[in-house]
């Protein structure tokens, strides 16, 4: 049976509106100290043994080794340990692209580290339904319900009540522009695109070419950190309606991309492939090199911009939209949250641990690194104009999710996604495929379900 909730879910009027109060609901309810529980490698049922007291080390697994991220890390760590000498942590660094293979392959080999944070929020159902996340209920999750936005909280529970981890962080993006560039083009630095009209007439001005080499481009929708679901949020539409129901190919949706392949067109498809497969990450950013005169990146790209290019004077914004009005999916989010694999040795300290890494910790790294908590009370402690600036564009940030019954539909997407903006197949041709493919991959999930 897929538990887990069907139905797309957004920051809403409701998280709006608790930012705007400045406070979230409930006591903190880290005092809770509930039996261990100790589960079978294999996901079976789990079985109460008493906590330990001996002191013991935890193994935590994250993803992050960068050396933007690792000394917040190290903060957040040292912190706990220093308080609580009884429960040591231990961070191991595990690629983000080997983190799913290495979690899985250890609870399977009976070995798993106490606590990870998960490849993403919205399938730690998954891994809790296939016996490879705990279950949290019987370590006092429940108690902390309240002390994190509830569309946070719904993406980490099932419908009947299942609790598969603790909600950490999410995002949202931002359009950035060069208002050096602006002012060079003969535009107001001032005067920032607000439709998708705006952006390709102030590309017209930003472009810049050396013969048939392109040395500076005004935008691209799939240059920086947004992508195609991104805009189809943006122009109102969705992927799925819901789990079981696809709308790859929706009207809105081809629309979408046959835009996207107009800008592809406009340089070129190769061009615009060679230009953007030139830079990479950090200061090598195309933005940070001062190459590209708009991108959408997430509110933390402003750290980055202030560590590599401390002199680029830049404005930020909220995502143009079609119609130039800011609605509740113009920008997006996705998440990530912690979980307890099946298997660890400690549960009841890990769980106490995954509190405090994300309700106490979470402000220590939503201030240093711009991410947005699902902890609530952040939004009371954390003054800095960029956790500000990111607060209030919560407002126009959807959470997406992704469909259970179809985890890998990017997989069929993005291949037809390249063959609309090569121009081998036309947009809807190729959405069109992408529809059937992934209406295959629903069925058989589930039939086997």
């Amino acid at each position: 049976m897929i538990g887990r909730k069907v139905t797309a879910v957004f920051l809403s009027s409701v998280l709006a509106a608790t930012l705007l109060a400045g406070c979230g609901g409930g006591g903190k309810g880290g005092s809770t100290t509930p039996p261990a529980t100790q589960q079978p490698a294999q996901g079976g049922q789990q079985t109460q043994t008493p906590p330990s007291s001996q002191p013991v080390t935890l193994e935590f697994w994250g993803w992050w080794s960068s050396e933007t991220r690792m000394p917040t890390i190290n903060k957040i760590v040292d912190k706990w340990n220093a308080e609580h000498p009884d429960i040591q942590v231990k961070y191991t660094f595990v690629p983000f692209g080997e983190m799913n293979t290495k979690y899985l392959a250890s609870v399977a080999g009976g070995n798993p580290p106490d606590m990870v944070v998960s490849p993403d929020i919205f399938t730690s159902i998954q891994r809790g339904e296939n016996g490879q996340a705990m279950e949290l209920s019987a370590l006092g999750a429940a108690s902390v319900k309240d002390l994190y936005y509830p569309n946070f909280w719904d993406a980490v529970t099932t419908d009947d009540g299942k609790i598969y981890a603790l909600p950490w962080v999410g995002e949202t993006k931002f359009l950035y522009y060069n208002k050096e560039l602006f002012r060079e083009a003969g535009l107001d630095p001032e005067k920032a695109p607000v439709t998708w009209d705006d952006l390709w007439n102030f590309a017209d001005k930003l472009d810049k070419w050396e013969g048939s080499k392109l040395v500076q481009m005004g935008f691209h929708p799939l240059m920086g950190n947004f992508g195609f679901q991104g805009w189809v949020w943006n122009a109102g539409s969705l992927l799925f309606e819901n789990d079981e129901k696809p709308t790859i190919n929706a009207a809105k949706n081809v629309e979408v991309l046959e835009w996207i392949k107009k800008w592809t067109d406009r340089y070129g498809y190769d061009v615009f492939a060679s230009f953007k497969g030139s830079f990479g990450t950090g200061p090598q950013h195309a933005f940070i090199q001062g190459k590209i005169g708009m991108v959408v990146e997430t509110a933390t790209f402003e750290k980055e911009i202030k560590t590599n290019a401390p002199n680029l004077e830049y404005g930020v914004i909220p995502v143009p939209t079609p119609d130039g009005k800011q609605h509740q999916n113009a920008s997006y989010s996705g998440g990530f949250a912690v979980e307890l694999p099946v298997g660890s040795k400690h549960p009841q300290q890990a769980f106490e641990f995954a509190k405090y890494w994300t309700q106490e910790a979470a402000v220590i790294w939503a201030q240093e690194q711009n991410d947005f908590p699902a902890y609530t009370k952040a939004v009371e402690t954390i003054t800095t104009p960029e956790f500000k600036r990111a607060a209030d564009n919560m407002k126009y940030t959807g959470l997406i999710p992704v469909p259970m019954t179809a985890t890998n539909f990017m997989d069929f997407l993005n291949p037809a996604i390249d063959e609309a903006l090569m121009g081998s197949m036309s947009p809807k041709a190729a959405l069109d495929q992408a529809q059937s493919q992934i209406e295959d991959v629903v069925a058989e999930n589930l039939a086997g379900n």
